[in-house]
């Protein structure tokens, strides 16, 4: 009896457990979404428990794992817990942004992100961008992002102040911007990643080394071309077949024969090269990042924002480039002791405004931009910030506002050919120099915003307004007599003595005076080698003329007996219009060619028939002064002394000495030893 009491009792409570199982769904459905429970990781499916990706979020407990069924979810999804975040498929299991806003943001910690395609985040409509991201990580770690399709989003992947995290085995596509993005973000590990038809594919920047400290391989491939991230390498060469180049904290690396549509960057590195690359449709062709002595020689940089980008990197070699149609040409940010030599820098478009310059230098310093040709840039040929540079020999000609812009003090300009814009040269700042310009075919000749500049031969030829101030400024404007000061083709005064520089002063306002103003355009020839014979310095011969001077050379005259160098002859060409009187000044340091006899050896031959008695020759203790009259045609004019610097410079006597010396004596030992 009592064996079936017990077995009644047992059926009953089975039989209560089963009907109380069966109706605590239907009591407690409500109440799901408040007590998920936090003990163990659950499984949520979308949309069998919740029709909506971020509904499942906001109701899933940390460490839970979200699985979403193959469909298309039109949502913008913050994943603000750790969770596992799992597509079914990632070709058919959709998150669509709609064309705004950013489609997946993780905000926090420890997530995983895989199986997904991410689109439509952002984008653009009628040429305008709207911000979005496919997804985006903040201030998060540990995130793994993997095996995802990003596609159709103004950027795909961007992580921004986000360390240790991992992003694999994704396709990064048809990005109106970015596909890969790192802003100071260090520490992350990208493998497997195809960024593929994007504008960019991959960026990364930041302001300290830990930024760029990444772990990305070439298991990474930007449009079918290996990604070469290198972190403290030496003496390497990058290869062919590089679609990405990033050196980071290395030295000793080569970078050349490349065709790039990436940024090359080089970030806290020193002592290497970058050569013979083409490098087009990006931010900053070449990125230089507190980098030291790069030379960047022989590249044609084109189309990018900036072609060649520097910040906070010094004694660099930039040299031979071609820079082309980016919106600025080179930009130098706390850049300084550069050298910008012999570049082609053309055509750098303002878009958005504010852009178009074809060098742009802010807060820096003690660079040397020397012998460029800066032409049809859409703002400034060369605008820099800073002191003690020297912007020497350029070519600036035809940009649309000004030639050379100079704020700061200290800068030299000099021997620079400016024309055909809306300002030649600008000048704020004090002890700047301007020597030696043609400035020409301008709205205005200089424009001065300051006081205490020092501006003398220059040629200001048919400028609408030869000087411009703002303000009341007060500056120099000659370098004394017989030096003398400018000339300016607007200048009607008259030369009675024959010196070359006018009698009457030129007035260019109250406070500012050019007393000693050149009759005719002031040419500077540069002499550092006679007959292959390199000289100790480089000499300067200078004139004052107002015909065009061709074929200028210096001589030496050699005595056949002795083969020794006993004086020398300048001869040069000089042109003008028919039946108009021509003049030549001479300017000569007399440690170069002299008449240490007196000034009554010197011979001036004008086509080969002696006028030196109609000349005006005079001297000071480092010059000789000669001046040439002539009708103008076709005219050969010879200038001869009777002494010129010595064949062998004086650094070399002594040890030429000490060799002829150490061979008499061996020679000597020789005989000696034979006797």
């Amino acid at each position: 009896m009592k064996r079936k009491v017990t077995i009644l009792a047992l059926l009953l409570i089975s039989s209560a457990l089963t009907f109380g199982f069966h109706l605590l769904p239907r009591l407690r459905a409500t109440e799901v979404s408040d007590k998920v429970d936090t003990a163990s990781p659950k499984t949520i499916w979308v949309p069998d428990n919740f029709t909506s990706i971020q509904e499942a979020i906001d109701n899933a407990s940390s460490g839970d794992a979200i699985r979403v069924r193959a469909g298309t979810y039109y949502e913008h999804v913050v994943v603000n817990k750790p969770l596992v975040f799992i597509g079914e498929d990632r070709s058919t299991t959709i998150i669509d942004g709609n064309g705004t806003g950013t489609v997946v943001n993780v905000t926090a910690n420890n997530v995983d992100i895989s199986g997904f395609t991410i689109r439509n985040g952002g984008g653009m409509v009628n040429n305008t961008y709207y911000a979005g991201f496919g997804i985006y990580s903040q201030s998060s770690g540990s995130v793994h992002i993997s095996d995802n399709i990003v596609t159709n989003n103004l950027d795909g992947i961007y992580l921004y102040n986000s360390q240790g995290n991992i992003i694999s085995g994704n396709v990064i596509t048809s990005t109106y911007v970015y596909g890969i993005t790192l802003i100071c973000s260090g520490g992350n590990i990208l493998r497997d990643n195809n960024m593929t038809n994007n504008r960019r594919g991959l960026v990364v920047d930041g302001d300290s080394l830990q930024h760029f400290i990444n772990d990305i391989d070439i298991s990474n491939t930007i449009d079918g071309k290996l990604v070469y991230y290198w972190v403290n390498q030496h003496n390497r060469q990058i290869p062919a077949n590089a679609g990405y180049v990033a050196i980071v904290n290395s030295t000793n690396i080569i970078v050349r024969d490349l065709n790039m549509t990436e940024d090359v960057l080089i970030i806290y590195t020193t002592d290497s090269i970058i050569e013979n690359i083409s490098a087009s449709k990006h931010f900053g062709g070449i990125y230089l990042l507190s980098s030291n002595n790069i030379t960047i020689r022989g590249n044609n940089i084109t189309k990018n924002a900036f072609g060649l980008f520097m910040q906070y990197s010094n004694r660099n070699v930039i040299v031979d480039n071609t820079i082309s149609g980016n919106l600025d040409g080179i930009f130098l940010d706390h850049s300084s002791n550069n050298t910008i030599n012999g570049n082609i820098i053309v055509s750098n478009v303002p878009w958005p405004p504010g852009f178009g310059y074809g060098i742009f230098a802010r807060d820096s310093h003690g660079n040397k931009i020397n012998g460029n040709t800066i032409s049809n840039n859409s703002v400034t040929g060369i605008d820099i910030m800073g002191s003690g540079n020297i912007i020497n020999n350029n070519t600036i000609i035809n940009n649309s506002w000004t030639g050379v812009c100079a704020i700061g003090s200290s800068n030299t300009i000099s021997g620079n050919i400016i024309k055909n814009g809306s300002i030649g040269i600008s000048v704020g700042g004090s002890k700047n120099i301007i020597l030696g310009n043609i400035v020409t075919n301008n709205h205005r000749g200089i424009t001065l915003y300051s006081n205490n500049n020092t501006i003398y031969h220059n040629n200001f030829i048919n400028n609408t307004y030869p000087v411009y101030s703002y303000e009341p400024v007060v500056n120099i404007w000659d370098d004394g007599y017989p030096s003398g000061g400018n000339y300016w083709s607007d200048y009607n005064g008259t030369d009675s003595d024959q010196d070359g520089i006018g009698d009457t002063p030129y007035i260019i306002d109250d406070n500012n005076t050019d007393n000693y103003p050149l009759m005719g355009m002031f040419s500077d020839f540069l002499i550092s080698s006679i007959f292959d014979v390199k000289l100790e310095k480089t000499y300067h011969v200078t004139t004052i003329s107002n015909s065009t001077i061709i074929n200028f050379g210096l001589y030496p005259i050699i005595d056949l007996n002795t083969g020794k160098w006993v004086g020398g002859t300048i001869v040069l060409d000089v042109t003008g219009p028919e039946g108009t009187k021509g003049f030549i000044r001479f300017t000569i340091p007399k440690d170069l060619l002299d008449c240490p006899e007196g000034l009554e050896c010197w011979v001036v031959c004008l086509n080969f028939t002696d006028v030196t008695s109609s000349c005006h020759i005079w001297e000071n203790s480092t010059h000789t002064f000669i001046y040439v009259p002539y009708n103008h045609s076709v005219q050969e004019i010879m200038v001869r002394g009777t002494w010129i610097v010595p064949e062998f410079p004086s650094a070399l006597i002594l040890p030429l000495l000490m060799i002829i010396t150490l061979v008499a004596v061996v020679l000597r030992k020789a005989i000696w030893t034979e006797r």
